[in-house]
């Protein structure tokens, strides 16, 4: 909900994982995606996760420095490189 007109939007999403404390929430991931020892969930650096076409970016994969910075820093990354292979035609 926009605060200032009060309009509602949405997005169509496939997935989110919510964090909230000092852990990371991807136990459901845990056969499905490379984690750690501590769950956070294992990236390259252009935060490719261990399965071809999934992402991963934010807190979930940000054991030393969670902030909100580095989560967005991580999710413009990410974006970046899935709009090249994707306008390349070359993904992985």
């Amino acid at each position: 909900i926009d605060r200032a007109s009060g309009r509602r939007s949405t997005m169509n999403i496939d997935l989110a994982v919510i964090r909230i404390g000092v852990e990371p929430n991807t136990e459901f991931l845990r056969d499905k995606l490379e984690l750690d020892s501590r769950g956070f969930v294992s990236v390259d650096k252009n935060w490719r996760t261990s399965k071809p076409h999934i992402y991963a970016v934010g807190d979930v994969t940000s054991r030393d420095a969670p902030t909100i910075a580095g989560a967005v820093g991580s999710g413009a990354t990410a974006a970046k490189v899935i709009s090249s292979c994707l306008s390349a035609k070359r993904c992985l």
